[in-house]
């Protein structure tokens, strides 16, 4: 999966690092190139410097062939254009109950998609792959507003093998 981030301070560095180490294509876009710094030595995604909701920026981070959108600047009115420029939506997604003792990975693997976090109690968190999902969790997912119907095909049902 490819994935933009918007913002390279430490909850975007952090964002970056973890996706990275799950395999994923990063492209973090920060307006101050001193921000990079954040970022270890290793991290082989692209450091795009610019303002995360110009259109010209977005598409030089691979915006258009994005899977998912972090927009987790400093500045939230930043952040909501970035997101509505970027046309990539959070969406809570709600999963059949077969799923329920299935762990995370295969729900992902099942739809193409990447959960980016649970709600468990008010407590929101990143799954891990091994997660299992528990009765009560609430599933959110960015995606490509075009692929959510797709999406939440998948999840009602029991969305292949396992």
């Amino acid at each position: 999966m490819h994935i933009v981030i918007m913002g390279c301070g430490r909850v975007g560095s952090t964002l970056a690092h973890i996706l990275e180490d799950r395999d994923n294509s990063i492209a973090i876009i920060d307006r101050n190139p001193e921000a990079f710094r954040r970022l270890r030595s290793s991290f082989k995604g692209e450091r795009v410097t610019g303002i995360g909701f110009d259109r010209a920026v977005l598409i030089q981070a691979g915006i258009e062939r994005a899977d998912a959108f972090a927009a987790v600047s400093s500045g939230d009115n930043s952040n909501i254009i970035a997101a509505r420029v970027a046309k990539i939506v959070l969406a809570e997604v709600a999963f059949s109950p077969v799923w329920i003792g299935e762990q995370v990975k295969a729900l992902e693997a099942s739809s193409l998609t990447r959960i980016v976090f649970l709600d468990r109690l008010g407590q929101a968190f990143v799954p891990e792959p091994g997660t299992v999902l528990q009765e009560g969790d609430v599933i959110h997912v960015v995606a490509k507003e075009s692929e959510l119907d797709r999406i939440a095909a998948i999840f009602a049902s029991r969305g292949g093998e396992h």
